[in-house]
Formats: structure tokens, sequence, C-alpha cells
């Protein structure tokens, strides 16, 4: 079971080798002194692998102890936390453990690196990088590229400097007032997908394409109450109070349009996504939204069941939700049609479900347990691992 991905590996390895001159050198690489060029691929103090580095970090809530889970050896590593985490956020490579206003950063140590017709994975030791400290409680992370934005409850924007933290630096960009109580920004390519209002006692009415100093770069789109977000392949999706925005960047410009939701259900609040999917989901009591960036679609997926979270594998047209009966099912998006279910117990109302491109992964926080889900085959239960106390706060990080 530890190497289920195996033959991916070889295939990849193969892929690597027939594409590695035409990849350029954004990995990090660099012309040694000695005038030969690197390795290709090469990332100082990395070790490029054949496969994700996939982990799973979790900690009890109010934890001050971070657990990151290898999921293809079963090892676990762990780092002390200076923040008693109440909130866990992740971007793909680094975890973000945010109290109040403090957030703590650690570097996973797992990531990928898609340069579209090939990928490459690394592996690095897990390092945390120190805590940055906002004016006002937390309530938004999101990092991508260069940039990572942190939203607080007083509408401000902490920019901090992506690429510094890849080297173990946290370098402050500045603080961005977005003239809202929405405290809210995305990174896109080089600038950000940013709130902005017209009242700063009320949330956000408008999202602006932006630099990271907040000057508009020409894109705006209405937007009541920006929440949830999620970076699709080239596609930042986001939230709003009477639909979902999209905004799209095609040669070096970006555009946005506006899905709304009718009549169909409740608004959209988080959204759960895999990195470089083109789908995406948002659960409600009442069902799920779906988003399809590719086509451009907001689908709506009625259930019987309150859903306490839900996520979209991008396959065959179907989602995975786990209501609030403990209960894992495969629906088909827009009918709500049951393809299969399975009861997991140990699931609370804080449980975690998230995915990648074969496996999901649920946390169960009344058992210590975290299972992992073979959602093409029938949801069954590949593993479970149990874990070192309560999985209270989980990502997922290497994907």
């Amino acid at each position: 079971m530890r190497s289920r991905n195996q033959i991916a590996a070889v295939a990849l390895t193969a892929v690597v080798g027939l594409t590695a001159a035409a990849c350029g050198s954004d990995d990090g690489g660099a012309t040694e002194s000695s005038g030969e060029a690197t390795p290709h691929g090469y990332v100082e103090g990395a070790q490029e692998m054949p496969e994700a580095q996939i982990s799973l970090a979790y900690t009890a809530d109010g934890g001050n102890r971070l657990h990151l889970l290898d999921v293809a050896t079963e090892e676990s590593a762990a780092t002390d936390l200076s923040v008693e985490a109440g909130q866990l956020f992740e971007d793909g490579r680094f975890v973000y453990a945010a109290n109040g206003n403090r957030l703590e950063v650690i570097d996973s140590g797992g990531w990928t690196v898609d340069h579209t017709e090939h990928v490459h994975y690394y592996r690095a030791p897990v390092k945390n990088l120190g805590v940055l400290d906002a004016q006002a409680p937390i309530t938004s992370v999101a990092g991508f590229g260069t940039v990572m934005a942190v939203g607080s409850q007083d509408g401000d924007v902490l920019v901090v400097d992506r690429k510094a933290m890849e080297s173990g630096e946290l370098d402050e960009v500045g603080t961005l007032d977005t003239n809202s109580t929405s405290g809210f920004a995305v990174p896109y390519q080089d600038g950000l997908v940013l709130a902005r209002g017209s009242d700063p006692q009320q949330p956000a009415d408008t999202l602006v394409y932006a630099d990271t100093e907040g000057s508009s770069l020409g894109t705006e789109q209405p937007c009541q109450d920006p929440q949830g977000w999620a970076i699709l392949r080239n596609v930042v999706a986001v939230s709003c109070a009477q639909g979902v925005a999209l905004f799209t960047e095609s040669g070096d410009v970006v555009s946005s349009e506006f899905l709304e939701y009718g009549n169909r259900g409740p608004r959209a609040g988080d959204i759960t996504f895999r990195p470089r999917s083109n789908y995406a989901a948002a659960s409600t009591p009442g069902g799920v939204w779906t988003i399809n960036s590719s086509a451009r679609t907001l689908d709506w997926t009625p259930s019987a069941d309150p859903v306490a979270t839900a996520v979209a594998p991008g396959k065959d047209e179907t989602m995975l939700a786990l209501t609030d009966a403990d209960s894992l099912r495969t629906l088909t998006i827009g009918t709500g049609e049951q393809l299969a279910a399975a009861d997991q117990a140990g699931t609370t109302e804080a449980s975690t479900l998230t995915i990648d491109t074969s496996r999901a992964y649920l946390s169960a926080p009344a058992t210590s347990q975290i299972f992992e889900i073979d959602y093409a085959d029938a949801l069954r239960t590949a593993r479970t691992f149990v874990t070192d106390g309560a999985p209270n706060l989980m990502v997922e990080v290497g994907r």
C-alpha cells in the first residue's frame, strides 16, 4: 500500500526525461560558478522525487504541536507551535496555524511545481518559519506563486513575499486597506484578486485585480460580501452573495465574469478544491454548489440530508459529500443521484474532507483517526491512520 503511485512514478520519470530540455529554470535552478548548468529541476536544499510528496498536517483544536503524516511512508514528523492553533490553512506547500491575530508559518517540506506539460515533485526538511502578527483576528489566508495574503476582521490585508518564504524568510511587503470589513485577497499571477468596499463598516462590494501595493490593474467585478475562494487551473473563483466570480488570465490580460445562483439554493461560503483542477465545491446545509471553471458552469445539487463538507474530484461529473449523519456519499453533480455510500464512524462537524488525484482523506476527531478513501472504488477505505491526538484541524499539502 505504501507504493500506490509506483506505476505513475515510472511513467513520470520517462515524461520528465523527455521534456527536460523544454523546461525553463523557474524551479529555482541556476548556473554554478564553474559555468556548468545545474541538473534539470534543481532546487537548492531540496531533493527531487518521482511522485507527489503528500502529507496530512493535523493538530487538535487549540493544539501547540503540528503533526505531518507522510501518506506514502506512513511516517510522521512534528513541530512545536508557539500559536495555539484555532484554524489551519495551506497553500500546497506551507501550513498556516492561526489563533486570533497571530499566524505561524510552517514549511511542510513537500511541494509540486507544475509546468503544464509535466510536473516536478520535491522533498525538503520541515521548517518552522516563525509568526506574523495582524492588527485584528485573522479570517483568511491564501498563498500562491510569489505572494501570500492574510485577511483580518478589520478589513486589512497583509501581503507577504512567498518567494522569500521558500528561502526560509518572512518578509512583509505591506498592508492594504480594503475600505470594508472584508479583509480578503487571493494571489493570482503576479497580483491579487482584492476585495474593495465603499464603506469601512460594511462588507466589500467589488473585487479588483490589483498589484501587491493595491493599485488596480484594470479588471473589476461586482461582488457583495466575498467569502470563499479557489485557485483552479488558470482561474480564481470567489463566492459572493449573488453568485461566483471568476478571474481568468489569457495573453497577459486578466478578465472576469459572474455565474449567478439564481433561485436554486443558498449562497456559497467556503470553497474546497484540489490544486490544478477545474472543479471546486461549496457545501451548504441544503446541498452543494460545484464550479467547473473550464466549462464556466455553476451547478446546484440539492441534498435531503444536511451536508457538512463536499469535494469534487473532477471525474465523471461526480462529487463526494459528507453528511451530518456521518455518511460519506458519491453523488452525481446536478441530480444528486447516489452512486455509493459508506458510514464513517468518528466524524464530527469539525471533520475535514480533502482530495488528491486518486484518494480522499477524511478526519475522524472523535476516534483520533484519518481514513484514506479510494473514491473510484465505491468509497472503499484503503487505509486507516491512527493519529496522535484528535485531528480537529487538518489540511493536505504536497499536492
